[in-house]
């Protein structure tokens, strides 16, 4: 909000003529009653300084012992002049400031004395150094200074190309050195009134130092003069109209963005008018001009530095400095995503152009996402990064699906949502849908290799076998020592016999159900071992109801036996070589009827052994078979 106007006030507020130019310092001379009061006592102890050479020009003089020897004048003011000189004791050159023959008077030496003293408490690397400060006969006061060589910055902003981003980011650069150099006044409780950049000199070895104090005053001593202090192209409202409110450390923050006004555009916010017009239109906000050429973040930091409301500015010298760093930073940022769109253009013409090393491309584009996520941080959510952010996805799920890389492709579809051609989400979602398709196949293909495999639980079918045989061998061990194993028992004997074994195998059945029915060839072995001693143990009744002799029974046995075993044959063709032995048994048996009971046992236990070695086989032929469940 700005404050209230005071036309009476804006009508005496001026002693200036109206001829007064609103680039030049005003209200000094209002100063002087404070001034005089102030350091009075430090005027009468001023040390007596000799210098040699005309003290009022460039000639020679007669001083002896001179403390400096005095060169030709390298500026002048309002009030003083600046010369070159040389410090004897010391051997170098230094400034001295001393005043016009036209304004000597008591206010004008108390002026002076009273900027050097204050200038000589602020010891900061942008504040030019006042070295000694002493008096001098027919001169008048003197301070002496280092001296800076180089020029104003106000002529080499009149240099600068506004066109050039780099040229004017090393402007606002000398600005926030600018700002050290007031921040720390402030921190001394001073505050300068008169930042511009005729106010800043540039060395010639990149130095910057804030000169012109002459109107910085003491905020916990100073009484507002109750006019006009300070330069009306630059200053702020209340510094125009001090009764409305009273001038603090945020007017300089308006002097500081109005001297950024300049560097953008090239002129002071209210430059071309007579003071007493600037000094009028001051509690008009500023006008800024339209330009495309100037960064935008860099227009709306000035814009808040030079609010007309302090309240509604950067709180502190230190605000203005952030928001200005934060500009280099995210420069910095804006051109890490400039040369990732340039990259990322490239990409793009070289998939439209050829068949690409997409393995390669997925590479450059990771590269890119990551200089595009490094500007981000630079700069969070500025416009350019978050539209390559988006532009990057169609190009990285094309290739990621033309390597058939479908989970990183779909990852990004769902992080872009609504933002991805609807063309590649339909082609994307065609390619799952197949792959599904084929994967459902593939599982079919392999849980039926699986129930065909026979070294899926060989192991476990090769260990069953083993202990079977083990109890078969002891039947027959037993047979062998009871009867001697030559003749067969009574047919009664041979029921009880394969009755019991078909009750042992239906035993260690049930314990081992799981096992002998997770494949296809678990089941059929299995079953062909149960078919076995079901058959014997059915034809053995049969034949005791029949009257059938043992030989006979023995016989039939062994021909029951090769059926199953040829069953087995069908998975794989080993069992077929096992399915000749019974057989062969058999025809034995019927020419020589005397080694029926041989056969039998022998038979038995070598059948079950075989058949064993035989699945040990074909898993040891088969290691990468995948595992049994």
């Amino acid at each position: 909000m700005s404050p209230p106007r005071n036309p009476d006030w804006e009508r005496t507020t001026l002693h200036e003529s109206d001829e007064t130019s609103a680039g030049q310092t005003v209200g000094r001379e209002s100063m002087d009653e404070f001034n005089l009061n102030a350091v009075m006592p430090a005027m009468l102890d001023l040390p007596e300084l000799a210098l040699d050479g005309d003290s009022n020009g460039d000639g020679d003089g007669d001083g002896s012992s001179p403390d400096f020897r005095m060169g030709k004048t390298i500026g002048a003011g309002g009030m003083g002049r600046i010369r070159l000189a040389q410090q004897v004791a010391l051997g170098r050159d230094v400034a001295i400031k001393q005043l016009l023959d036209s304004r000597k008077g008591p206010k004008d030496v108390a002026a002076l004395i009273r900027e050097a003293r204050l200038t000589g408490r602020l010891e900061h690397p942008n504040i030019v150094p006042v070295h000694w400060m002493g008096y001098c006969e027919g001169v008048g006061p003197v301070v002496v200074m280092k001296r800076v060589k180089g020029r104003a910055w106000k002529q080499a902003l009149e240099d600068l190309d506004r066109d050039d981003e780099s040229a004017l980011a090393a402007q606002v650069d000398i600005l926030l050195r600018v700002c050290d150099a007031i921040d720390y006044a402030h921190s001394q409780g001073i505050i300068h009134r008169d930042i511009k950049p005729g106010n800043v000199m540039l060395g010639d070895f990149g130095e910057v130092y804030v000169v012109d104090w002459g109107i910085a005053v003491e905020l916990e001593t100073w009484k507002p003069e109750g006019k006009a202090v300070g330069t009306p192209a630059y200053m702020a409202p209340e510094m125009a109209d001090p009764s409305v409110q009273r001038p603090d450390e945020r007017s300089d923050v308006f002097l500081l963005g109005a001297t950024l006004y300049q560097v953008l555009f090239g002129r002071a916010p209210r430059a071309g008018q007579k003071a007493r017009a600037a000094v009028a239109a001051a509690a008009e906000p500023v006008h800024f001009p339209d330009s495309a050429d100037v960064p935008e973040e860099l227009v709306d930091i000035c814009r808040r530095a030079c609010e007309v409301d302090p309240a509604s500015r950067f709180e502190s010298v230190a605000d203005f400095r952030a928001a200005l760093r934060r500009y280099f930073q995210h420069r910095s940022g804006a051109r890490l995503a400039t040369q990732a769109h340039e990259h990322l253009a490239e990409i793009k013409r070289e998939m439209e152009a050829s068949t690409p090393d997409y393995a390669e491309l997925i590479e450059r584009l990771n590269s890119v996402k990551h200089q595009f996520r490094s500007a981000e941080e630079l700069w969070p959510g500025n416009a350019p990064t978050r539209r390559g952010l988006s532009d990057i996805v169609a190009p990285a799920i094309t290739s990621h699906l033309a390597l058939g890389n479908l989970p990183a492709a779909r990852q990004l579809a769902d992080q872009a949502g609504d933002e991805l051609a609807p063309d590649l989400v339909e082609r994307l979602v065609r390619l799952e849908r197949d792959r599904e398709l084929d994967g459902q196949a593939r599982h079919r293909v392999e849980v039926l290799q699986r129930e065909r495999s026979l070294s899926v639980g060989g192991d476990q079918r090769s260990w069953l076998l083993l202990a079977l045989a083990a109890g078969l061998t002891a039947v027959s061990i037993y047979k062998v020592i009871s009867h001697g194993g030559t003749t067969p028992r009574s047919p009664e004997f041979l029921l009880m016999l394969g009755a019991g074994c078909l009750g042992l195998w239906g035993t260690l059945l049930l314990m081992m159900r799981k096992r002998l029915s997770a494949t296809y060839v678990d089941r059929t072995a299995a079953l062909s071992i149960t078919v076995i001693f079901l058959l014997i143990t059915v034809h053995r009744a049969l034949a005791l109801v029949t009257g059938w002799n043992e030989e006979t029974i023995v016989q039939v046995d062994l021909l029951l036996v090769s059926g199953p075993l040829f069953v087995l044959g069908t998975l794989h063709r080993s069992f077929y070589v096992v399915a000749t032995i019974p057989l062969i048994a058999s025809a034995v048996t019927v020419f020589d009827p005397q080694t029926t009971s041989f056969m039998l046992n022998i038979v038995s236990v070598l059948l079950v052994i075989l058949v064993s070695m035989v699945w040990k086989r074909i898993v040891a032929r088969s290691p990468d078979a995948p595992p049994g469940p």
